[in-house]
């Protein structure tokens, strides 16, 4: 399965970090790579505090959330 993120996939991550490993691409490009990753990674994060935030304030104090079965 590949999944799609900023024009990049994870195939062609995975293919950036080989290169660079073996020294076929320069570390920049690693970099770069790592930088876009961070910043898709944090949104999400940030999303879902945000979506938790919200979960919890409408429980109420004291509520906690059970683990499904």
């Amino acid at each position: 399965m590949t999944l799609k993120r900023n024009s990049i996939t994870e195939s062609e991550d995975d293919q950036i970090e080989r290169e660079t490993f073996s020294g076929k691409r320069s570390i920049d490009d690693l970099k770069e790579m790592m930088r876009c990753r961070d910043r898709a990674t944090q949104e999400a994060a940030r999303q879902a505090l945000v979506l938790a935030r919200t979960e919890k304030s409408s429980r109420g104090l004291g509520q906690t959330i059970k683990a499904p079965n």
